[in-house]
């Protein structure tokens, strides 16, 4: 008897060293065929600019403070203590008219230098028609949508005290507001959006709990379970821009309903507010030049005539009494449409940003009361020849 149970015994612990020790060579194995990688900040930027971010436990993430910082075939740029990129020669003179623009990838730019940048172009077109000092602050953060900025004017960036605050709409920001909106807590004295990576690194976990829950093992487990959800197909994000919004009504109201806060601040702290934004590819021309955005878009004729989200937008705005810069004819009408992208993607090249912010210049210098900011004797205009051959890259 005692020698069968010792047999058994014997056989079980050979069992569990046997099993421990191909836990292990797993665990080594798909350590080295699979590395860590850093958990993504935000599912709603590309991977390129993940490293520029972190969690935010008030905004969901910003960009690093007080930092150097490189989009990978991109400059280096510096980021101010509010995580705002800076301009080289930044006006700080108290004459000089400070404008907040705020919004995504589209604003931060940072595929290209500052004066590139579609904030830089603003400020360029602003003070040669106006001939008076002007700082276009850059609030652009990837990943953005118009709730985030919103979180970060409300909390943080009203401080600056601007004369002027643009906040740029992209067309993907319905998307975006519906992942942001899950991790949305309104309290009795403020509204935050906390990033999920804080949860992680505040759980009052074990070293043990930790170190099996970060195993390679427990990774290739629980793929695709992640906090939040992938970046969705092209298609997804972009859904009310292809004529088929249905189904979106609620999400196009939550993403729109940060525009009537901003209007609400703007009479209550005494700024004026700009709301702006810039097509997609698909709704500016062919897809002859265009064709990795097309086959992810198999059912979309090219350029889509559906024009909902201009009406959306224009709706919005005149129902909150806000002004609206939408520069989708002037893309339509640029002779080299297809150069106002970066090749292969939605992303402005430097002559997106040049007209764009052209668009916006505009916009502000003819409506009275942003004119009447920059106290100017004229308006001056700029043409598409400013455009044919702007510096950088595109």
């Amino acid at each position: 008897m005692f020698r069968r149970t010792a047999t058994s015994l014997k056989n079980l612990l050979a069992a569990v060293l046997l099993l421990g020790l191909a836990l292990v060579v797993a665990e080594v194995g798909l350590g080295w065929l699979a590395p860590p990688k850093p958990p993504a900040v935000t599912s709603q930027a590309d991977a390129a600019v993940q490293r520029l971010l972190v969690p935010s436990a008030t905004r969901h993430h910003e960009l690093k403070r007080s930092a150097r910082l490189r989009m990978l075939g991109g400059p280096e740029f510096k980021t101010s203590s509010l995580g705002l990129r800076q301009t080289p020669d930044s006006r700080t003179g108290r004459n000089a008219l400070r404008v907040l623009f705020l919004g995504d990838e589209t604003v931060l730019s940072a595929r290209v230098g500052s004066k590139e940048s579609l904030p830089g172009r603003l400020e360029q077109f602003l003070e040669r028609a106006t001939q008076r000092q002007v700082h276009v602050i850059n609030g652009g953060i990837p990943g953005y949508s118009p709730l985030l900025s919103w979180l970060a004017f409300r909390h943080e960036l009203h401080r600056l005290e601007p004369d002027l605050v643009i906040l740029h709409f992209g067309m993907n920001d319905v998307t975006d507001d519906a992942i942001y909106r899950r991790r949305l807590v309104s309290g009795e004295h403020a509204t935050v959006c906390a990033n999920p990576l804080l949860d992680e690194f505040a759980d009052g976990t074990g070293p043990l709990v930790r170190h099996v829950r970060d195993s390679a093992l427990a990774r290739t487990a629980l793929q695709g379970l992640n906090a939040e959800a992938e970046l969705r197909s092209l298609a997804e994000q972009y859904q009310w821009t292809l004529g088929n919004a249905d189904g979106l009504k609620l999400r196009i109201q939550h993403a729109i309903g940060p525009l009537r806060r901003f209007a609400n601040a703007a009479k209550k702290q005494d700024f004026s507010l700009l709301v702006t934004t810039s097509p997609v590819p698909w709704q500016v021309t062919g897809s002859e030049s265009f064709s990795d955005l097309a086959n992810q878009l198999p059912d979309t004729q090219w350029p889509v005539a559906e024009t909902l989200p201009s009406q959306i937008l224009n709706a919005a705005c005149r129902q909150y009494e806000v002004e609206l810069c939408d520069p989708a004819n002037a893309f339509r009408s640029f002779e080299q449409a297809d150069r106002l992208y970066s090749p292969a993607s939605v992303e402005l090249s430097a002559y997106g940003n040049a007209l764009y912010a052209r668009e916006i210049a505009a916009k502000i210098l003819k409506t009275s009361q942003f004119a009447a900011l920059f106290e100017s004797t004229g308006v001056a205009t700029v043409s598409d020849q400013s455009l044919s051959h702007p510096s950088g890259k595109h």
